[in-house]
């Protein structure tokens, strides 16, 4: 019950902020983007809102992707560490990546293969 609350409250928070003013912040989430996605009924705020999730998750992957290929050789906890983080990262991701991206992740994790 209260986290449909808390995400009544944040949409109209958001809402009350401009939809699309707030979709254009840097430091908006993904989890807004969603809600906006799928609260708001103005089909152009929705693909708006898609795209920056898309963008946002984009830059995620490859971001992942760096840390794990800059750590895969490397030895050491900070480097283990390191590596399950991007690892668990990318898995995540990988359910709203794109064919391209799904490649992508899958050859940098069976990179150590």
């Amino acid at each position: 019950m209260s986290n449909i609350l808390d995400e009544q409250l944040r949409f109209m928070a958001l809402k009350q902020n401009g939809l699309v003013e707030s979709m254009l912040t840097s430091g908006i989430s993904e989890q807004d983007l969603m809600l906006i996605s799928q609260r708001t009924e103005d089909d152009q705020i929705k693909k708006i809102a898609n795209l920056k999730f898309k963008q946002l998750n984009s830059e995620a992957i490859n971001e992942n992707i760096n840390i794990f290929k800059k750590f895969a050789r490397l030895n050491g906890l900070a480097a283990s560490i390191a590596r399950r983080k991007s690892s668990n990262e990318l898995r995540r991701k990988y359910a709203v990546a794109s064919d391209i991206e799904k490649h992508e992740i899958l050859m940098t994790l069976n990179f150590n293969d």
